[in-house]
C-alpha cells in the first residue's frame, strides 16, 4: 500500500535469476497497480455480505411465519372436520365445510413448501431414507390432490413398483408438488397424467399436463429458488416447489427432468435408481387404469 493523495494499491514481484550474459545470480523486480481491482474485490466481499445478511433474514421470517401458521390452521381443521360430524346430513353445511378443508390443505402445503425452502437454505434437513414401495406413495400424493381438486382427471398407470432406499415424507412431497404444479399450470383443464415404468436400473415416473409450458428461455433458471417463468405471471405460487424437488431428488441419488412446450405443457421425470434396492422388479403389462372424472 503506498500512501499519498490517494490511496494506491501495487503488487510487487520478486524473482531470482541468472543473468544470461555474466552468468551471476541477479533479481527481477515488477510491479503492477491493481488499486481498480482490489477496490472492485472490496466491493463484491460488502454485497456478499449483504446478500449472506438478507438471505439469513428471509430464512428466519420463513421459519417463524409457517410456525406461526401451522397452528391455527390445524385449529381452523379440526374446527372444521367436527362441525361436519354435527351437521351429517345437511349437503349445504357439508359442502361448505368441505370447501374450508381443502382450502386449509392448500395453506398447509404452501407452509411446508415454505418450511422446506428455509430449511434448505440453511443447510439443516432431515433425510431418513428407508426400504419402502413407491407406488403407495404416489398413490397418496394423487389422493390428496383429487381431494382438493375433485373436479380434475387424473389418467394413472402405475404398476407394482420394487422397493427403494427412500426418505418416504420427502417423496412424498416431491410428488405432491409436481402434481399441484401439473393442476395450477393448467388453468383450462385437461387430463393430469402419472405413469411409471422400468429403464434400465431405475423407476421413471412421469407427471404430465396440458399447460401453458414453460418458455424456452427460462428452462435454466427453472429449478433456481424463487424463479417464475414470465408467462406464469398471474398464476399464484412462491418459486420455491421446483428448487425443493431437485434438492430433494439430489439428496436421494436420483434426478428430475423436464420437457416442455410453451402453450402445450410440460412432463416432469422423477428418476430413482436401484442401487440401493434389492431385487428391482419388472413392471407388469396392462396395468393402465383412470383415476378421477
Amino acid at each position: 500500500r503506498l500512501t499519498g493523495k490517494d490511496f494506491r494499491m501495487h503488487e510487487v514481484t520478486v524473482r531470482r535469476l541468472t543473468d544470461p550474459v555474466s552468468g551471476h545470480m541477479s533479481l527481477m523486480l515488477s510491479q503492477m497497480d491493481v488499486t481498480h481491482a482490489f477496490r472492485l474485490e472490496r466491493q463484491l466481499q460488502k454485497a456478499l455480505k449483504r446478500e449472506k445478511q438478507v438471505v439469513e433474514t428471509q430464512r428466519q421470517f420463513l421459519m417463524l411465519t409457517s410456525h406461526e401458521f401451522r397452528t391455527p390452521l390445524a385449529i381452523i381443521d379440526n374446527a372444521a372436520r367436527r362441525i361436519g360430524r354435527l351437521a351429517l346430513g345437511q349437503d349445504q353445511i357439508t359442502e361448505r365445510i368441505d370447501s374450508i378443508r381443502r382450502a386449509v390443505r392448500r395453506m398447509t402445503k404452501a407452509v411446508d413448501n415454505s418450511l422446506s425452502s428455509a430449511r434448505i437454505a440453511s443447510g439443516k434437513f432431515a433425510f431418513a431414507p428407508v426400504r419402502c414401495d413407491l407406488r403407495p406413495i404416489l398413490e397418496q400424493a394423487l389422493a390428496s390432490q383429487r381431494a382438493v381438486h375433485p373436479e380434475r382427471s387424473f389418467v394413472v398407470d402405475l404398476p407394482h413398483l420394487s422397493q427403494l432406499m427412500l426418505d418416504p415424507a420427502l417423496t412424498e412431497q416431491i410428488f405432491e408438488n409436481l402434481l399441484s404444479n401439473a393442476i395450477k399450470y393448467s388453468p383450462d383443464g385437461g387430463p393430469i397424467t402419472a405413469r411409471a415404468r422400468l429403464r434400465s436400473n431405475a423407476v421413471v415416473v412421469a407427471i404430465g399436463d396440458c399447460g401453458i409450458g414453460i418458455p424456452s428461455a427460462d428452462m435454466p433458471k427453472l429449478f433456481s429458488r424463487f424463479f417464475r417463468s414470465h408467462n406464469a405471471r398471474g398464476i399464484k405460487g412462491t418459486g420455491v416447489g421446483l428448487h425443493a424437488v431437485r434438492f430433494f431428488m439430489e439428496l436421494h441419488g436420483g434426478q428430475v427432468d423436464v420437457a416442455s412446450t410453451e402453450g402445450q405443457g410440460s412432463c416432469f421425470e422423477f428418476t430413482a435408481n436401484f442401487s440401493m434396492a434389492d431385487h428391482p422388479v419388472a413392471l407388469p403389462p396392462h396395468s393402465h387404469h383412470l383415476v378421477g372424472k
